[in-house]
């Protein structure tokens, strides 16, 4: 699955080129009746705090491609085209910072 470029565009025109970590940005699609997706972004904003990253929310209806299951969670990074999948459903705090790490190496190209 990708995500139209135009996407990122619209998103994250603000995002400053200053440090690496400002190049990314967590996104969330959610839907409005979805328990889990409230649960998910209290663990989101542990780690928008931690790792003082954006995270922004799009109403699932809203996509223009397919979302399997709510909340799905990605990364993206600016002017990388491939979004990285974080999660499928809810994660937990653990979870969704050992996938945020997984991702920003697959990224820069850290296979560890």
């Amino acid at each position: 699955m990708k995500i139209n470029i135009i996407l990122i565009i619209a998103f994250f025109p603000f995002i400053s080129l200053g440090s690496a970590l400002d190049q990314y940005a967590i996104v969330v699609f959610y839907r409005n009746d979805c328990g889990y997706c409230y649960a998910q972004q209290s663990v989101l904003n542990k780690i928008k705090k931690k790792y003082n990253i954006t995270v922004s929310y799009v109403d699932y209806k809203k996509s223009t491609f397919s979302i399997p299951k709510t909340p799905y969670t990605v990364l993206l990074k600016r002017y990388y085209r491939q979004p990285i999948i974080l999660s499928e459903g809810f994660s937990t705090f653990e979870e969704m910072e050992t996938e945020l790490i997984r991702g920003i190496n697959h990224i820069e190209g850290n296979r560890r």
